[in-house]
């Protein structure tokens, strides 16, 4: 992730999630959704076409730091802790 699109996530523990938002978007007669990572409209992506796909990309930032949290905090089992590893590396284009 590059430093321009970071999302403004605060860490858990603090209750206070940032994450990217989601806004509806008509583009050339398509109904659709773009993703935003500030309030001054900077856009993740312009046009997605369904709500849960929005959702999901809305969402990731949030989920890849929960994912590195419960990797870091351990206890999970072998086999969880090699999915969450996995998942990271890809996330994080490994």
């Amino acid at each position: 992730m590059s430093k321009y699109t970071e999302s403004k996530i605060t860490r858990i523990g603090s209750h206070e999630f940032d994450y990217w938002k989601v806004d509806e978007r008509e583009t050339n007669g398509v109904q659709g959704f773009e993703i935003h990572w500030s309030d001054d409209g900077e856009c993740i992506t312009d046009h997605v076409y369904n709500k849960e796909d929005a959702n999901l990309i809305a969402a990731s930032p949030l989920l890849l730091e929960t994912l590195k949290w419960l990797d870091r905090k351990g206890g999970l089992g072998l086999d969880v802790h090699k999915l969450i590893r996995k998942a990271v590396d890809i996330a994080e284009g490994r």
